[in-house]
């Protein structure tokens, strides 16, 4: 009787070369990392729509593409007035 991923896979040498084949996690990425400028990372997930990234070398996640969202300047004025004042 044939194994199983032999009936299925049969073109597949053995089951871990079957496994990184398919696994599109692990796939690596041409991102490169932002802390290390590894080119070896993977997908990890999305947030607010972009794609996120791990490098695989120091764990460091990060996005495709960040945008700052720098504070607008009434709200540096505010902040600084109310640190002038000791509220902050």
């Amino acid at each position: 009787m044939k194994n199983l991923v032999d009936v299925h896979f049969p073109n597949a040498r053995n089951i871990s070369a079957l496994l990184k084949s398919n696994d599109k996690c692990c796939r690596i990425q041409n991102m490169k990392c932002p802390k290390c400028n590894s080119t070896q990372t993977r997908k990890n997930g999305r947030r607010r729509g972009q794609q996120c990234f791990q490098c695989r070398i120091c764990g460091r996640q990060f996005v495709e593409s960040p945008k700052s969202q720098p504070y607008s300047p009434q709200i540096k004025e505010l902040c600084l007035k109310m640190y002038l004042n000791g509220m902050g």
